[in-house]
């Protein structure tokens, strides 16, 4: 596979818009279906363009999950993304002129995978997740509001089935596209079945990633805004002790430190509001000021500790 440019995958970034997520591509893969049912008889292409859709769809949710698995704070995909990149030189990443919003680790890991059969595919997300087939098999939607019945039914009920359709879907994809062959290699009932089979992957793998970066995610605006306090209010705890032990410091005065942090948290409650303003009077304002406010909060500590450690070496 031809490795491409950070300019390159810049612009394919840009040319795909915001991040799709799975619940939109199973939507598109229901449009697919839809189209499919109402086919006129005399229709000779829309299959094609099925089958290769699917595919895409299959390799673009690929490489954002793997990217998104890479970005995410959890150290175990970090490490293991080494192994998915070594032959590859990856010190464009850190050159000045690129912007991280623009290009992270994980969309260069996301673009260096092969992705062109279900082999490839399964051994580039088996190399960051080993018990890959365990988590599918067991993966459900994880709404931090169905908590108490976990585990749900898993979303892919018959894996090697799933395995199978896919893998016939690639190779006929391959058939298609590079190809003009006499007769079809495929038959009608085949379009609705790889349908499924791409359907219920992407949201298998959807919420074993979500799984594996958060546990479970809200489903409720209630639930989200009570997330978020908790967040902050983990994370003033965090600050009140190592303001704590800052106060204890020589070469920290006691009452600058405190004049210090009430300008900061003058400072954070003020620019929390700014950043929630977009949603002023809205039910998103308490969930996006929230997570501005621990932003900032975690920055505040970390700077402390900076500073605690360089009193202590002075």
């Amino acid at each position: 596979m031809k490795s491409l440019t950070p300019q390159e995958i810049i612009d394919r970034k840009r040319r795909q818009g915001k991040p799709r997520k799975a619940t939109e591509l199973v939507m598109q893969i229901n449009d697919l279906r839809a189209a499919w049912a109402r086919r006129p008889n005399d229709d000779r292409y829309l299959a094609d363009l099925i089958i290769v859709r699917l595919v895409t769809v299959l390799e673009v949710f690929t490489r954002l999950i793997v990217a998104e698995m890479v970005d995410s704070d959890a150290p175990d995909f970090s490490e293991r993304a080494r192994n998915l990149v070594k032959d590859r030189k990856l010190d464009f990443l850190f050159a000045d002129s690129i912007s991280k919003e623009d290009l992270t680790i994980g969309d260069i890991v996301g673009h260096a995978i092969s992705v062109s059969s279900l082999d490839s595919l399964l051994g580039a997300l088996r190399a960051l997740v080993p018990d890959l087939e365990m988590e599918l098999l067991a993966a459900h939607s994880r709404w931090t509001e169905d908590l108490d019945r976990f585990p749900l039914d898993p979303i892919i009920k018959d894996y090697e089935k799933t395995k199978i359709a896919l893998k016939r879907l690639f190779e006929i994809r391959h058939v298609m596209v590079h190809e003009i062959p006499a007769e079809k290699p495929f038959e009608d009932d085949d379009i609705e079945v790889f349908c499924e089979a791409v359907s219920n992957f992407v949201s298998g793998c959807d919420w074993m990633t979500v799984k594996l970066i958060e546990d479970t995610i809200p489903f409720t605006q209630t639930q989200m805004t009570h997330n978020a306090a908790a967040s902050v209010a983990e994370a003033e705890e965090e600050l009140k002790e190592i303001l704590a032990q800052a106060a204890t410091v020589g070469g920290i005065d006691a009452s600058t430190l405190d004049r210090s942090q009430e300008a900061w948290r003058t400072f954070a409650e003020n620019d929390a509001v700014l950043y929630a303003h977009v949603a002023d009077g809205g039910t998103l304002y308490p969930v996006l000021y929230a997570g501005r406010l621990e932003e900032l909060i975690r920055y505040r500590i970390d700077d402390l500790v900076e500073f605690i450690e360089e009193r202590h070496k002075a």
